[in-house]
């Protein structure tokens, strides 16, 4: 969850059947105020300088909402009427749209955009398609809005359960469980994936192996991914690799 954690000292989310009105358990109590009717919110992300959080949805068709820190209320940021636009100078390889019905969004990254106050954020999806999606978040006007720009798909039968960026646009992502391989006792289950613009899916990177390995980030210090090289040594759980002096290749 990130830097986002801190959040839930102010707010506390509860999943009910819809947000267009706040049931009278989402009346504060204690010095919480409960934000209603997300469907499995796993993700959130803080969009910079402003009051408002994008959270994911974990159920069918949830979503993408926004949270207004400062109202304490939540609106919808990707639904059935979220305009898409694919960009196929970024993503040649992606088929066609997301479909909103289908959606299950999680694993949020929010990265900014060449644009002034845009930002992509990038989701895990499992929904109709194993993938990454990616939306254009506009953050300039009184309310942000999204638009749906393209997808990154994952090789057969692997499900992204997070993923970080490049400032060059690549992307790694982990896979908790590759096929055959669910043993909690501590052995290696998953690995890290990458993608590179002109790619047409993730690949993995050998050598990152871990056990149950959750999340991965990008460090702010790092702007391109040319050089794809990794500290296999130095890995631990929910951690993405350590960048030093070895190469990783493709599988």
């Amino acid at each position: 969850m990130k830097q986002v954690l801190l959040v839930f000292a102010c707010l506390a989310l509860a999943a009910t059947p819809s947000i267009h009105a706040q049931a009278p358990a989402c009346t504060p109590s204690n010095g919480l105020n409960f934000i209603c009717g997300l469907q499995k919110p796993e993700d959130l992300v803080l969009i910079p300088g402003t009051r408002w959080l994008i959270a994911s949805g974990m159920d069918p068709g949830a979503g993408l909402h926004l949270i207004d820190t400062a109202a304490k209320r939540a609106h919808p940021l990707y639904a059935s009427d979220t305009p898409a636009r694919l960009d196929r100078t970024r993503f040649a390889s992606c088929p066609d749209p997301l479909d909103p019905r289908q959606a299950v969004l999680h694993g949020l990254s929010l990265r900014p955009a060449p644009q002034a106050g845009h930002y992509t954020l990038y989701a895990t999806n499992h929904g109709g398609r194993e993938s990454v999606e990616a939306f254009d978040i506009d953050g300039r006007g009184a309310t942000p809005s999204a638009t749906w720009v393209g997808c990154v798909l994952m090789p057969d039968k692997l499900a992204a359960n997070s993923v970080a960026a490049f400032g060059d646009g690549a992307l790694v992502s982990t896979v908790v469980s590759l096929p055959g391989k669910t043993s909690p006792d501590g052995r290696n289950t998953g690995a890290v994936f990458m993608w590179t613009p002109g790619e047409s899916m993730f690949h993995r990177l050998d050598g990152t192996e871990l056990p149950v390995n959750n999340g991965i980030e990008t460090s702010a210090m790092i702007a391109s991914s040319s050089s794809r090289r990794w500290d296999c040594d130095r890995l631990s759980p929910s951690r993405a690799p350590i960048p030093r002096n070895r190469s990783a290749s493709r599988s």
